[in-house]
């Protein structure tokens, strides 16, 4: 997988057009809304309404599910913690509440390319060196996991033998000479990297084609995810009138 493919539901989504910056505050602040929420029906009706703001974010039900799947195991994890201090109905609120804070993140990702993604951190003022840290972060994810496969093509057009487990000693030679070469490859990769920006003038500021401008889409986007977060702490909180 390279960058294009991972951008490439952003780029057909509907969404796709908002502002990047209202989009990050806007599901930033669901997110820390939702985060404050603790009655697991409330939680659900969040779930339930970040599940339909995804359903008409045009990205594929497939992707979105393969992207939580990396969540889950965090998600169960944090569930059974609090299932065996408190009980199972906080564990499941809180499997709710992490559940809806991820879907929130992917949809915002998934609506959203990178580059755009952090434009917008930048013009939000965040701190240069927390966004360049992201850009070079994700940029290297995909170098090492070229560089890993090219090795691993390279290791089976010679011959080599695959281990018939981690535990077989032919598997954990291979395992830690791919390791110690994909750490070389990569310092390699940084210093030319490194040379490559100095020589471009690179200043640390990103930079795209797409201009950036708020109008009533995004007023309009940013006050349904808004809204409904009050509305969840207001009536967890007791301050919307009971039947």
């Amino acid at each position: 997988m390279n960058i294009g493919q991972v951008d490439r539901h952003a780029g057909r989504s509907p969404l796709r057009t908002l502002d990047p910056r209202c989009k990050i505050l806007a599901i930033a602040a669901f997110v820390v809304m939702v985060a404050l929420l603790r009655d697991w029906h409330v939680l659900a009706f969040a779930l339930i309404y970040v599940v339909a703001l995804l359903s008409v974010s045009g990205v594929p039900a497939r992707h979105l599910a393969g992207q939580f799947a990396l969540a889950l195991p965090f998600a169960l994890l944090g569930a059974l913690s609090v299932f065996l201090a408190a009980g199972p109905l906080p564990a499941f609120a809180m499997f709710l509440r992490i559940g809806s804070c991820v879907l929130a993140l992917l949809m915002l990702s998934g609506t959203t390319p990178f580059f755009d993604l952090l434009k917008g951190l930048q013009r939000l003022r965040m701190p240069r060196l927390f966004v360049n840290l992201l850009l070079f972060t994700y940029r290297y994810l995909f170098v090492i996991a070229g560089e890993m496969r090219r090795m691993s093509v390279a290791r089976r057009a010679r011959g080599g033998r695959r281990g018939r487990s981690l535990l077989d000693r032919a598997a954990m030679r291979t395992v830690s000479f791919s390791a110690g070469m994909v750490l070389v490859r990569a310092h390699e990769r940084g210093q030319r990297m490194h040379d490559a920006l100095r020589s471009r003038g690179f200043d640390g500021e990103i930079r795209t084609i797409t201009r950036f401008r708020a109008g009533a889409a995004e007023a309009l986007f940013s006050v349904a995810v808004v809204s409904f977060a009050v509305l969840l702490l207001a009536a967890e909180w007791g301050v919307l009138p009971r039947a």
